[in-house]
């Protein structure tokens, strides 16, 4: 035990980062790559059986056809020997009897021989009972003949009547030949019904193995794609900034390892997430108190409290308080449009009054709109709905403040509100040069500034546009560019009026 257990230390010394414990590892592959390989060995496996089964089947019925094919031309053949081999005897006894000479009787003589050697390949054939019982009465019936006709040492007569027995032998040979092509038909019949049970064999084979090869790759791939499929959920997740719930993912020991990594990277960007929020609280205490004494003082000496001021100095302290102003709006724009982007953007529900929350989004902005003249003109319908009043409150004022940065002087801005298809739908159009139409797509894009320059006026973030869609899109809802009647631009806002839980 104690070789043992100085072994599994000495591996993890030797290698800690690729060191897993010995029952996990015995169960779990190293690498995708020896997953696909076992998988590509399992589902091959049967594949390669059955075309073993098939290649020994088809090779047996080869075998078979050509040992029936062989021996069927070999007894039509010789069977056809053997009858004209009869034929030649009789007359070779014939020629002997009538004209006595000797000659014949030797061609008789080695015609016998010759049909005994045929005889003797006919009976080596796999013949059935019938055949070789035929064969062996025509073997019988041919000797005792030649025992009457082919012994020198016996004379037979002229009229020997026992001539006329080979007329018996040549009957019991095409009777063999008869029987022989009975026989040939009754092989090729059992060739095809053996070709036919072959390729229901293989047909059956065919049809229990292909669905297992599919079971067995499907099995695989699931064990493939299920790690990535996490990894592709984990991956969406951070995207999200969901960074609390853990990732974990099992399978091969590389994607494992990948995994842990993309926890560790989870963990990070939420530490980094916890230090940019806290960055930004704190730089908006320390921004906003020194900020607030320039803009109290900038205003007191605007104002003259302090004393009279010549018109150089009135200019001077008019700049102050303008980029004072300016400052704290960029401060306020960026620490909304973070809690915009904010996953943990949280939403108090109510009933609002979207109409009177209009009017008092624009009883608010009165002052700007008297700085440069502009009229306000609004058509709004009654509709409740329910949503965050103080962030559909932001997206108006947005709304409503680029009205008038980019309306001219002295024009009309409009205001309707009106239920179309079941959804609120908020429209406000400036009286200004309207959008270029490279900027139709990218307005509500952070920090873009556009093409259009607004003159006279504080210049903006960027950020009120897109904060107003961050906040719209989080209640269901939409923001976006339509085109106008008249001149100038029009921005669309689009709330559903049952509102549902927020995502």
């Amino acid at each position: 035990m104690e070789r043992i257990q100085a072994a599994k230390i000495s591996l993890m010394t030797l290698n800690p980062s690729r060191w897993v414990p010995v029952d996990s590892a015995m169960f779990r592959t190293r690498s995708i790559l020896s997953l696909i390989l076992i998988g590509l060995t399992l589902a091959l496996f049967p594949l390669a059986a059955a075309l073993g089964v098939a290649i020994v089947y088809v090779g047996k019925l080869a075998e078979q056809s050509q040992v029936a094919v062989v021996q069927a031309v070999s007894a039509t053949q010789d069977g056809r020997l053997l009858l004209s081999q009869i034929t030649a005897m009789e007359r070779s006894v014939r020629q002997h009897l009538v004209l006595g000479d000797d000659e014949f009787l030797q061609v008789y003589q080695a015609t016998h021989a010759a049909w005994r050697r045929t005889l003797n390949r006919l009976a080596d054939l796999r013949l059935d009972d019938n055949q070789r019982a035929t064969l062996n009465r025509l073997g019988q019936a041919e000797q005792a003949l030649f025992d009457v006709f082919g012994t020198p040492s016996v004379r037979p007569r002229r009229d020997d009547r026992r001539v006329t027995e080979f007329l018996r032998v040549q009957d019991l040979a095409n009777d063999f030949l008869a029987q022989s092509s009975k026989w040939v038909d009754r092989e090729v019949a059992r060739l095809q019904n053996l070709a036919g049970n072959a390729t229901l064999m293989l047909s059956w084979l065919m049809a229990a193995v292909i669905p297992a090869v599919l079971v067995l790759a499907g099995s695989f791939a699931a064990l493939i794609v299920q790690p990535l499929r996490r990894m592709a959920q984990a991956i969406h997740r951070l995207g999200n900034e969901d960074f609390a719930t853990p990732i974990e993912v099992q399978g091969p020991l590389d994607l494992e390892l990948l995994g842990r990594r993309l926890d560790w990277l989870r963990c990070r960007l939420g530490e980094l997430e916890q230090q940019k929020d806290h960055f930004l609280r704190h730089m908006s205490h320390e921004l906003k108190t020194p900020l607030t004494g320039l803009r109290e003082g900038a205003e007191l000496l605007a104002d003259q409290v302090v004393g009279p001021l010549n018109p150089e100095q009135q200019e001077i302290a008019a700049i102050l308080q303008e980029n004072s102003v300016r400052l704290q709006k960029l401060i306020e724009d960026l620490l909304n449009f973070n809690q915009a982007l904010s996953r943990n953007l949280t939403f108090q529900r109510e009933p609002v009054d979207l109409a009177g929350l209009v009017e008092e989004v624009i009883e608010a902005q009165q002052l700007a709109c008297k700085a440069r003249h502009l009229k306000i003109v609004t058509d709004l319908e009654k509709l409740p709905l329910t949503g965050d009043r103080e962030k559909l409150a932001t997206v108006i004022d947005n709304l409503l403040s680029n009205a008038i940065k980019f309306s001219r002087p002295g024009g009309t801005i409009r205001s309707t509100l009106k239920k179309v298809d079941g959804m609120a739908q908020l429209e406000v159009q400036d009286a200004g040069p309207g959008f270029h139409l490279e900027d139709r797509h990218r307005v509500f894009e952070a920090f873009y500034q556009g093409q259009t320059v607004a003159d006279g006026h504080v210049k903006g973030s960027g950020l009120g546009l897109s904060i107003a869609r961050h906040y719209a899109t989080a209640h269901q809802g939409s923001l976006e560019i339509v085109d106008s009647a008249t001149s100038g631009g029009c921005i669309r806002l689009s709330l559903p009026i049952n509102l549902g839980k927020s995502q």
